[in-house]
């Protein structure tokens, strides 16, 4: 742990998984020491991003600590309490388990109005659903609480608010949202590093303020924060939330590149999107929606992203038909002009989608598409090839 406190955390985790071992061999998998080295283990492994690992070694802690100390002990408090900040950070999110904690903080030795704070922030966040104004008092309450007890630089604190500063930002108070943000990233990389999985969620709620806020500048650097943080993070642990988290971050950084005029590192931002989904680009429609846009419209930032969404092109048949022809220009262009051959065969993949769909529905000619082949079902792919072929250039 002396490693892990010098911020040597690989040092830390090699050398804890010895100890695991040797304890494990001298007092049998259920001994109370096996437990603190476990839960020390799984806080590295927390840090070090292998969440799964951690989460393993947190619920053998807890486990252990319950049978041997009972559910409402100083010691399985605590091993719950890392639980609880594991499964609530990165996107995730486990109520019951934060319930679980409020009540057995309650009951336990320790109970000093941490429960009162929980319960505060969890009934801040239904409310929201209905009065977000009732929401924001019941959020202050529980931050003014949460600093009394625990500091204001403690992670809990930190992790609440995230939601707290994502309501007020709603509310249009986005300067308050985004120094509140910005402490709490401080905070958490004074503590933790700056590339704790908790800081990509912030940075990207950082950079939806600014984003909403016209400050774009500010938005792009927050996006590129999160993607870089939740980046390596996917180096170490392929999780399919921190995909979702990675690609959403790339994604709403290309949008604000885009409304900058900056559409070259608009198309590069996309690119790990690219590599990360090769073998599967066609089943992720919004990347390709993204190149599309800027392929075909260059010059017109103008142009709102749901003019090629599925949910509008799928509508009818004349909007099928019409987004086929889209992404089979955006395919011709990303093939000549820009070399993305990945793109370029995802594009037609969900062209052909759309022309047959188009199909199905009764769409029956061409001649107001800019052409004039003689449309048949055209639902193999040669047949779709020779429109392609004919397809003029936006």
């Amino acid at each position: 742990m002396t490693h892990f406190y010098r911020g040597e955390n690989d040092l830390a985790e090699t050398e804890l998984k010895k100890s695991l071992q040797v304890v494990e061999e001298l007092h049998g998998p259920e001994h109370p020491l096996v437990s603190d080295v476990a839960l020390d283990l799984g806080v590295v492994s927390f840090v070090n991003h292998d969440d799964a690992v951690a989460q393993k070694l947190m619920e053998r802690s807890l486990a252990i600590r319950q049978k041997h100390h009972g559910k409402d002990s100083r010691e399985a408090l605590a091993a719950l309490l890392f639980l609880t900040v594991l499964e609530n950070t990165g996107g995730r999110s486990n109520p019951f388990r934060v319930q679980e904690l409020a009540e057995v903080w309650d009951a336990s030795e320790d109970n000093d109005g941490f429960g009162e704070f929980i319960n505060l922030f969890l009934q801040g966040n239904l409310t929201a659903r209905v009065d977000r104004r009732a929401a924001l008092a019941e959020f202050a309450k529980a931050d003014e609480l949460g600093i009394r007890l625990l500091g204001e630089e403690h992670l809990i604190v930190s992790f609440f608010r995230s939601r707290h500063a994502e309501l007020l930002s709603n509310l249009g108070r986005k300067d308050e949202a985004r120094t509140m943000l910005e402490d709490a990233i401080t905070s958490i990389s004074k503590s933790l590093g700056e590339n704790f999985i908790l800081n990509g969620r912030l940075a990207n709620l950082l950079g939806t303020v600014g984003a909403t806020s016209s400050d774009l500048p500010g938005a792009e650097a927050a996006f590129r924060r999160s993607a870089e943080i939740y980046g390596k993070h996917l180096e170490v642990n392929e999780d399919e939330l921190y995909q979702r988290q990675y690609q959403q971050s790339l994604q709403r950084l290309s949008v604000v590149l885009t409304r900058q005029g900056k559409y070259q590192a608009a198309a590069e931002a996309l690119d790990p999107l690219v590599d990360l989904h090769a073998k599967d680009l066609g089943n992720h429609p919004e990347i390709t929606q993204r190149y599309a846009l800027l392929s075909l419209h260059p010059e017109k930032p103008e142009l709102k992203s749901s003019d090629l969404l599925e949910r509008r092109i799928l509508s009818g048949k004349t909007p099928a038909f019409v987004g086929a022809i889209r992404y089979a220009k955006a395919m011709k262009l990303m093939r000549q002009n820009h070399d993305r051959p990945l793109v370029a065969q995802a594009m037609q993949a969900r062209a052909l989608k759309y022309l047959d769909h188009a199909v199905s529905k009764g769409f029956g000619n061409l001649e107001n598409i800019r052409t004039n082949v003689a449309f048949d079902p055209l639902r193999s792919h040669s047949e779709f090839q020779k429109i392609i072929g004919r397809i003029e250039a936006p």
